[in-house]
C-alpha cells in the first residue's frame, strides 16, 4: 500500500569517513541490491554518528519532496521520563 523509498547508510563508512551514504533514497531495488552488495565489513561501530547521518538523509529527503510537516519530532528526554519517573 502506498509508496515506499529505502536509503542506506554504513558505518564505518567507506575509506576514513566515519559514515557513508551507500544509497540516497530510491524505490528501485536493482540499485538497492547492488549497492547492499558493495557493502564490506570492517572496523567499529560509531553508531551516534551513523544515527545523525541517517537522519539528516530522512529531513532532507524531507524538505526536498514537501513532506517535512509529517515528520512528528520525538524529544528522547521525553520519552526516557515516560520510562523512567
Amino acid at each position: 500500500q502506498g509508496q515506499s523509498a529505502i536509503a542506506v547508510v554504513t558505518y564505518p563508512g567507506q575509506q576514513n569517513d566515519v559514515t557513508s551514504i551507500v544509497c540516497k533514497f530510491t524505490d528501485n531495488i536493482d540499485i538497492l541490491e547492488s549497492r547492499i552488495r558493495s557493502i564490506k565489513a570492517s572496523g567499529g561501530t560509531p553508531t551516534g554518528p551513523a544515527i545523525e547521518t541517517s537522519a539528516m538523509l530522512i529531513l532532507n529527503e524531507a524538505a526536498e519532496n514537501g513532506t517535512f510537516e509529517q515528520i512528528e519530532i520525538i524529544k528522547p528526554e521525553e520519552e526516557i521520563k515516560k520510562y523512567y519517573v
